[in-house]
């Protein structure tokens, strides 16, 4: 009963042990460590994040060929591919990351003056007035000017307000 305890212990040590790892480092093309880049196994949830000094670990892989990812915010994805990883062994792959060039379209924004009522709504009176005082400069655009709902009773209260001091 003894040996069978003993055989068991050995065995499950053996097989705690029995996991491989990989570390390394990434950097940008000027050779700065990245902290907090993401070195993930595909396919699996093992993984691990850089440090400060752009250093990374990952522990307890099985034995196995993996495909090896590295990724960070705007800059464009690293993949090795096909990295075998043995048992008690050590793996040390380091990355390059480069950042991504982005360009967004050129966007512009035209106002349809015939569209004005479906831009311009007020529920303040006051400012309803202001609008009224100063006019529309064109003249097709008056009248276009439209309250849609009637204003509650802190946009009345406001606006008598407005009107004492002003």
């Amino acid at each position: 009963m003894r040996s069978f305890f003993t055989t068991l212990v050995l065995i499950t040590a053996s097989a705690a042990f029995s996991y491989g790892i990989i570390k390394g480092t990434v950097v940008n093309p000027e050779n700065v460590p990245m902290p907090e880049a993401n070195v993930t196994l595909s396919g699996t949830n093992i993984g691990s994040a850089t440090d400060d000094t752009g250093r990374y670990l990952i522990k307890n892989i099985p034995a196995g060929i993996y495909n090896v990812k590295c990724s960070f915010i705007g800059h464009q994805d690293v993949y090795l591919k096909s990295l075998m990883v043995q048992d008690d062994s050590v793996r040390v792959v380091d990355f390059l990351m480069f950042p991504m060039e982005y360009q967004l379209p050129e966007i512009s924004a035209e106002q349809d003056k015939e569209d004005i009522n479906s831009i311009i709504r007020f529920r303040d009176l006051a400012q309803m007035e202001l609008i009224q005082e100063m006019m529309v400069a064109e003249p097709e655009l008056k009248g276009k000017i439209d309250v849609k709902t009637k204003p509650g009773f802190w946009e009345m209260l406001r606006y008598y307000i407005y009107r004492i001091f002003n």
